[in-house]
């Protein structure tokens, strides 16, 4: 996988989204529906849309998939992104990739070129509550410490993560806009969206 000419891809659908979000608000209620939507989106990219090749003899592939697992540096597969951007050369179905590592019990393990994505959203008033600042900031740990294992593992391979960040109302505290604006790694970045809905629409339409 072309890292440096899928990841604009990417990035750019969840712009789309975010401005699909905006024209209908409604359309996302949940996480899952986030989730849902960038996945449809991604798959629908022409360079992942394809199945294509995979490690396995006569076994074809796609490259967007969801909740899929990743071993952490004790062994374990504890780090699941809410969407992983694969190279399908790199998934096996039938083995493990990796030396020293079985095949995982959900039968498939990728080595390799990804884009590892966390997903958040929230409906509240206030926007991004501060409460939950500390939240997207354990994920993009957790994103950064898959991609940083996975450029030792494999210093030519191609590796970046995104947290997206998705609300209803506008409103970011200072704690995330710090990590929106200078970012701790250069290949993990935060991406905020929001329908930009009027706050006082919301206080009306719960009658306060």
């Amino acid at each position: 996988m072309n890292l440096d000419r899928i990841l604009p891809l990417v990035r750019q659908e969840i712009a789309a989204l975010g401005r699909e979000f905006r024209h209908a608000p409604a359309c996302i209620l949940t996480e899952e529906d986030l989730r849902g939507h960038l996945f449809s989106r991604f798959n629908a990219i022409p360079a992942l849309h394809d199945a294509r090749d995979t490690a396995d003899h006569d076994v074809l592939g796609t490259a967007v998939h969801a909740n899929f697992s990743w071993f952490d540096d004790s062994g374990r597969l504890n780090l699941r992104p809410d969407l992983t951007v694969l190279s399908p050369s790199r998934l096996s179905i039938y083995r493990s990739l990796q030396p020293g590592h079985l095949l995982p019990r959900k039968g498939a393990h990728a080595y390799g070129d990804a884009i590892l994505i966390e997903l958040k959203f929230f409906h509240e008033r206030v926007g991004v509550p501060r409460t939950a600042v500390a939240r997207i900031h354990d994920d993009y740990n957790k994103i950064c410490t898959l991609v940083s294992r996975n450029r030792r593992l494999q210093p030519d391979g191609g590796f970046a993560g995104i947290v997206v960040v998705f609300a209803r109302y506008d409103g970011v505290p200072d704690t995330l806009q710090e990590l929106l604006t200078n970012p701790n790694s250069p290949d993990v970045s935060v991406v905020y969206e929001s329908a930009r809905l009027p706050r006082l629409v919301a206080r009306r339409a719960y009658g306060a």
